[in-house]
């Protein structure tokens, strides 16, 4: 669960510099080291875990061989595509696009 705040302080951080926020179409609420901090509690760790496992079951219910399930773990713990590949034996573009439809996927599941 580290990495896990670890990768969003890191986005955080990626989205707010000040070469790349000209460059955003929508405003994104601010958020500060307090709330990022939050994260790492218990409480917010097991949420995370929940959602974590939710969405993973939706990867199951459209991939029963557990590929995309194999690829989003291995992605989020922040291996890159073409490691992913090599472990996988597949080609980085194949990787690349089950990681696109991963987000897709996750995306339509998180929608209101």
């Amino acid at each position: 669960m580290a990495s896990m705040v670890n990768r969003v302080t890191s986005h955080y951080r990626f989205i707010n510099a000040q070469k790349r926020t000209v460059a955003l179409n929508q405003p994104l609420d601010k958020v500060d080291e307090k709330s990022l901090l939050t994260l790492a509690t218990p409480e917010a760790q097991a949420e995370l875990k929940d959602l974590i496992e939710h969405l993973l079951e939706t990867l199951d219910q459209d991939d029963p061989t557990g590929e995309l399930r194999e690829i989003a773990l291995l992605y989020l713990q922040e291996h890159s595509a073409s490691a992913i590949a090599k472990k996988m034996r597949r080609r980085k573009t194949n990787i690349l696009q089950k990681i696109h439809l991963i987000r897709l996927m996750w995306e339509k599941t998180l929608a209101p």
